[in-house]
């Protein structure tokens, strides 16, 4: 449905639809694969909250297109993670916008907060288990290169939170 829903859309800040989907299927794969092993009662959940974590991305893209592409240009400029430049120009980011049109759809929190803080899982979060998951998930394919929001050449295993990572027992090199 949220493909169907942006389909008719092309971008007007230079983003790339096809490797935002590529990763969003992706995320949410590992995502999926991760919780059938440390939350299994919430797989279903976290794959959705995978296959959505960066529809922000598409957001910004439409409705503030002009920005949007200042944001990739600062991207690249200072070779920094899509999701800070945001910050730097919006002053919020992509998962933060995204969790205020899920709660306004009435999605589940869970939901909404895994995906709220998917670049920095709270340790004191209810979901935090949850959101480490879809953290992981989201750096695993962005170090692998499956598709994108234009920032991969930027990502770094150090961009792994150690705090997700020992949530479930992972080492970076897992």
């Amino acid at each position: 449905s949220m493909v169907d829903f942006f389909k008719p859309m092309e971008s007007r800040g230079g983003f790339d639809f096809l490797e935002f989907w590529r990763h969003s299927i992706g995320v949410a794969s590992l995502s999926r694969k991760l919780a059938s092993k440390f939350a299994p009662s919430t797989v279903e959940e976290i794959f959705v909250a995978g296959l959505l974590h960066d529809v922000g991305h598409i957001l910004l893209d439409q409705i503030y297109s002009a920005e949007f592409q200042e944001t990739l240009s600062f991207m690249n400029q200072d070779k920094s993670l899509l999701f800070k430049s945001e910050e730097f120009v919006f002053e919020m980011n992509h998962a933060q916008l995204a969790k205020l049109l899920f709660k306004q759809w009435n999605f589940p929190e869970q939901i909404c907060c895994c995906i709220a803080d998917h670049h920095s899982p709270d340790p004191k979060s209810p979901f935090f288990r949850q959101t480490a998951i879809l953290h992981v998930a989201d750096v695993g394919i962005k170090l692998l290169k499956i598709g994108g929001v234009g920032d991969n050449k930027y990502i770094r295993e150090s961009d792994y939170s150690k705090a997700a990572l020992n949530e479930l027992g992972l080492e970076k090199s897992f």
